[in-house]
């Protein structure tokens, strides 16, 4: 199983000084939306992403997908 690695992306955020919701339009998508897929990998769960949000999320963090992504087997 791959899920989000949360607390990175939270950490990358702050560190670059975005709010979840200014993250989430950087990287195209809703606010909700992905308050949702980080909540989800809080809990453990699979990460709810297209490709396309995917590489959105990264490129908004300037971070390649092998730095948000973790492998759980």
């Amino acid at each position: 199983m791959i899920r989000l690695h949360s607390e990175r992306i939270d950490h990358l955020r702050r560190r670059r000084g975005l709010s979840q919701g200014e993250l989430a339009i950087k990287a195209g998508l809703h606010p909700t939306h992905l308050s949702k897929v980080l909540a989800d990998a809080k809990r453990g769960m699979p990460a709810r992403l297209t490709l396309t949000n995917l590489d959105g999320l990264c490129r908004a963090l300037h971070m390649p997908p092998s730095r948000l992504l973790v492998y759980w087997p």
